[in-house]
């Protein structure tokens, strides 16, 4: 049985021990998401909101880290930073976590990192159309994708394709086993946006902002996480089977979708997950 648990400030003690753990920061603050694993280690998925100083006020993501912090000795392990996808209700605030907790960050992964040309290309859509919507309050916001990209890079660490199927994460030797996966885009997908992207580039290079047609949300990351016999879908503003795009249509990723115990898109603010590893 996976346990959800709504609260109105989310505390260490909400996390179930010796079980893998998922916080939401819904809607109205970013949308993130933080998986806690049974060994421990963490995963940022997405961020929450620019913090008003150094020490992470107003970032509802790092205040919780440092809150997790306090109750341990040793600085907390980040094998793993994840961006779904460039809208400014989920990088906001990535960048400065980077820069914080770079020296317990192992690895990150975004869909457009990998690919140089494709995130500065997205990076320049975003200056110019504000991805087609009003900035949240960070008034810099749509230079926040370009800083998360510059501090991704900056950390010398590996950068992992978030393609249809890659391990990003998983257990060594534990009894059970947990694993995190991405799920979509497909390189087709991928390819797409990038030439959508520069396409709507061309067209504002000749003054025009009509009939726009790239969606970062169609080639958003999604994660399957699984413990044992459990598992669970983790998407940011996911689309699903939209033609042309393919990620979704695909009999293999349907058939995985039929195994999900839980599908998690949509946030609510500090909604708390315990995930056994044995469902009843």
């Amino acid at each position: 049985m996976i346990e959800a648990e709504y609260v109105d400030r989310i505390l260490p003690e909400h996390l179930a021990p010796n079980s893998l753990s998922l916080v939401l920061f819904g809607p109205g603050r970013g949308e993130a998401m933080l998986v806690r694993f049974p060994n421990g280690d963490l995963s940022i998925i997405d961020g929450c909101r620019e913090p008003k100083n150094k020490k992470g006020r107003d970032d509802p993501m790092r205040e919780f880290l440092q809150k997790l912090q306090a109750t341990q000795e040793q600085p907390l392990k980040i094998p793993l930073v994840c961006l779904t996808h460039p809208h400014d209700d989920h990088y906001a605030g990535l960048a400065k976590l980077i820069d914080v907790y770079r020296e317990q960050i192992d690895e990150t992964a975004s869909v457009q990192s990998p690919s140089k040309r494709f995130g500065d290309a997205m990076s320049e859509w975003l200056k110019k159309t504000r991805a087609g919507k009003e900035a949240m309050r960070d008034d810099l916001s749509p230079k926040g994708f370009e800083r998360f990209l510059e501090k991704q890079r900056s950390l010398e660490k590996k950068i992992l394709p978030f393609s249809h199927n890659q391990i990003l994460l998983e257990s060594e030797r534990q009894c059970p086993e947990w694993w995190m996966r991405a799920c979509g885009p497909s390189s087709n997908d991928l390819k797409r946006g990038s030439e959508e992207v520069r396409a709507d580039l061309e067209k504002l290079e000749h003054g025009s902002k009509s009939e726009m047609i790239t969606d970062p949300n169609r080639t958003s990351g999604a994660l399957v996480v699984r413990w044992g016999e459990s598992q669970m879908l983790l998407a940011g503003d996911l689309v699903c089977g939209e033609e042309p795009h393919s990620s979704w249509n695909n009999a293999s990723t349907m058939a995985m979708m039929k195994q999900l115990n839980i599908i998690i898109s949509i946030c609510k603010l500090y909604l708390v997950y315990y995930m056994p590893a044995h469902p009843i």
